[in-house]
């Protein structure tokens, strides 16, 4: 499909953001072995009513299902693997590949598919039939090639089994507490995290905001504090995060969220390269780093 990106979305890539700051400040504070870039942000003009918790969903979808069309309060699609296929009411169309995202502003209907995964699964039955058919036809005739065949057809099961035609994406977005623990939108969702009540932000307007870190066996990124809260969600490896002292383990596909103006670090003590992707909610004149004196670890 043709990618057609809505005026509210800034996505994919946007390197060297100014709300970034120097790298400056004591050694253990500075960034080290890390790189960062902005995968996607949009404007949200007040958070929901109440109480409000940071939510990440998981959705996996497999070839042809659609979500919707619905409308729901303000987040990012952020594709794990895959292709994930936003359709907007307006026409509009945006195709979303691993490691990329797109913000869907409030009450905007729209609708989640797998389209790209449907020609995959179509060729991986065809596959399927013909060695099969194939095979029959072998064993009948007493071939030599058939042992061969036969490993042939176990191949194609066994990549039927991995299912490569399956789409796997976050759903990240500010929630009302009352909807803590909600019934889940698929069967084969999964709930990442829900964080604790976050601190009030103030009245707004907002800027949510998704950005995406590598950092190498060693290495850490820049102590700082932000105006807003941070989701980080471990996609690859495991994490270590400073907050206020302590230090705190993250898996893959676990998250952590840090409230407003908390010093906070993340390192990787590990011994293959760290994937995380931060989600930071924070008024629109506000800081989203700023640096702190020390390392809080």
């Amino acid at each position: 499909m043709i990618r057609a990106l809505l005026p509210l979305v800034i996505a994919t890539a946007i390197g060297g953001c100014a709300s970034t700051p120097a790298n400056v400040g004591p050694p253990d504070a500075q960034a080290r072995g890390a790189s960062q870039h902005v995968v996607a942000e949009g404007p949200v003009g007040a958070m929901p009513a109440g109480t409000t918790v940071v939510s990440v969903l998981a959705l996996p979808q497999p070839a042809g299902a659609i979500l919707g069309p619905h409308s729901h309060i303000p987040g990012f699609t952020y594709v794990l693997g895959g292709v994930a296929t936003v359709a907007f009411v307006d026409g509009k169309t945006v195709d979303v590949a691993a490691g990329e995202a797109v913000f869907t502003p409030a009450n905007v209907v729209h609708v989640h598919s797998n389209e790209r995964g449907r020609g995959v699964a179509i060729a991986l039955a065809a596959l399927l039939i013909g060695a099969v058919v194939g095979l029959v036809m072998l064993s009948r005739r007493g071939r030599r090639w058939t042992p061969l065949w036969l490993v042939g057809l176990i191949t194609i099961g066994a990549i039927g089994v991995a299912d490569p035609t399956m789409n796997d994406w976050y759903f990240i977005a500010v929630r009302p507490e009352n909807q803590r623990g909600a019934a889940m939108p698929v069967p084969a969702a999964r709930r990442t995290h829900e964080s604790a009540a976050l601190a009030d932000l103030g009245a707004g307007p907002f800027l949510e905001r998704l950005d995406a870190f590598v950092i190498e066996p060693g290495g850490r990124t820049m102590a700082h504090r932000s105006d807003g809260a941070e989701t980080l969600i471990v996609t690859d490896g495991r994490a270590t995060i400073c907050v206020g002292g302590a230090k705190t383990t993250v898996d893959r596909d676990q998250a952590l969220t840090v409230q407003a103006n908390t010093p906070l670090q993340l390192l990787n003590m590990g011994t293959a390269p760290l994937g995380v992707v931060r989600f930071s909610v924070r008024p629109r004149s506000g800081h989203l780093e700023t640096l702190v004196d020390s390392s809080p670890c």
